[in-house]
């Protein structure tokens, strides 16, 4: 491919992402925090930066802008998690440092080939007591195996910004015991994505130095909700936990087994532990609200707090981080996993996942289950929303009461994005939440 032709066509390529700018005169690059990740080299041949490595880009897929933008964001992405450092020129004219490989390869290091998956990607872990933190930019980690929601842990310059804190204060003090593991930095900040137990209920642990935000519709919820008294904490805490380690007890009574017996003993007094804990809540609403957008500065790190409309409640905050194309969803939207949808707005949930798509990012960390990075996941939600409504409300037609339209509604057709679907049914409580939401509409 000429020189001329090649130049051209890495210059359209560039202009695709308004974040990144064209550099160099005799090897154009692209470069992010000072880390080069694009280049054309003086033959003409376009090298990407993916890891570990440098690979070039066939000829062929250099023609097709649209189909090489997704790798071109994919190596955007690992340059932006990677430290920053000054600017160098000395790689650009490596040619030879890029290996050849085709478009399957292309694919496959960029996780193309299971797009809705996470985290295919395999983040650097850092292993606490409770809680695993993945590394999943720089200085952005995402922490999963507390009780509760999965948080974003973003260290600053001089500070911490936390999305969300999990269940019970205890399990906030085990997430602030963890986080020493990656850094001395107090807390300074916590988002809460939205009111629910299981992002909010650490609240509590917090001194009044530290700023809780979270948006307006979250503080009122918290303090007029009774929200101990009421879904989702009533059946996922109140009324399941006792529940449960009745049936613990039955079985481990019951148990020959040695292995099962000290499983089981295990399983016992971690709910026992959990019981104990959540005596301990005290909901602590937000002491900083916002009502559509509000932007943080930490050091070189911009951080944006967005409502985009109602959906999982009424009103859910997305945690946007624009330089490293990472956003936070809280329960908007939870990847391969069905959200709960007891408080949800069904046609503004749809209209407001839309508004998340036009975002520019590349990485998706939700409120449960795992990172992922095709906004097709996305898409596939807003699709089983569609169909649950329109079910629920044909049945809600015929005189169908709730408890059997949520036995009678069938997603199973949406098992490919959703593996949880097992057949036939939904749950009670966003089937009884879309009656409601029905009536409200007419009125």
């Amino acid at each position: 491919m000429a020189k001329p032709t090649a130049l051209e066509l890495y210059e359209k390529l560039v202009a695709t992402n308004p974040r990144v700018e064209r550099k160099g005169a005799t090897v154009p690059y692209t470069s992010l925090n000072g880390n080069m990740f694009s280049y054309l080299s003086k033959e003409g041949k376009l090298a990407l930066r993916l890891p570990p490595e440098y690979v070039e880009v066939p000829d062929s897929l250099l023609s097709s802008t649209r189909e090489l933008k997704k790798f071109f964001d994919c190596s955007y992405a690992y340059a932006g998690s990677l430290k920053p450092k000054p600017t160098t020129r000395s790689k650009a004219g490596r040619s030879s440092a890029a290996r050849i490989v085709g478009v399957l390869a292309l694919a496959l290091w960029c996780g193309a080939g299971t797009p809705a998956r996470a985290a295919g990607d395999e983040f650097p872990v850092t292993q606490g007591k409770a809680y695993k933190f993945e590394k999943v930019a720089e200085g952005v980690y995402y922490a999963s195996g507390g009780v509760g929601s999965n948080n974003v842990v973003i260290v600053n310059d001089r500070d911490v910004v936390l999305v969300d804190d999990g269940t019970t204060p205890a399990a906030a003090r085990a997430l602030l015991e963890d986080i020493r593991l990656l850094t001395n930095k107090p807390v300074s900040t916590v988002v809460n994505t939205h009111f629910h137990y299981d992002h909010t209920d650490g609240n509590s642990v917090f001194g009044p130095e530290v700023q809780i935000i979270g948006h307006e519709y979250l503080r009122n919820a918290i303090l007029t909700f009774n929200v101990l008294d009421r879904e989702p904490f009533k059946t996922s805490q109140k009324d399941r936990l006792p529940v449960q380690i009745a049936s613990l007890r039955e079985q481990l009574a019951a148990a020959k087994d040695a292995a099962r017996k000290t499983e089981l003993a295990n399983q016992l007094a971690s709910a026992q532990a959990l019981s104990e804990q959540l005596k301990e809540i005290k909901p602590t609403p937000p002491n900083v609200t916002y009502a559509s957008k509000m932007v943080l500065y930490k050091g070189g790190r911009e951080i944006q707090l967005l409502f985009l409309g109602r959906g999982h409640t009424g009103g859910d905050t997305f945690v946007y981080l624009p330089r490293e194309r990472i956003v936070c969803t809280g329960d908007m939207d939870e990847g391969a996993r069905i959200a709960y949808m007891g408080d949800a707005f069904f046609d503004e949930w749809i209209a407001t996942l839309e508004a998340l798509k036009k975002l520019d990012f590349t990485l998706v960390l939700p409120g449960h289950g795992r990172p992922f990075r095709d906004k097709g996941q996305i898409t596939a939600f807003q699709s089983y929303l569609k169909d649950l409504t329109a079910q629920v409300a044909d049945l809600r037609k015929q005189g169908v009461k709730p408890e059997e339209a949520a036995k009678r509604v069938d997603l199973s057709s949406h098992k490919k994005d959703f593996p949880d679907i097992q057949g036939a049914g939904a749950d009670l409580r966003g089937v009884r939440r879309i009656y409601q939401w029905m009536d409200e509409s007419q009125k």
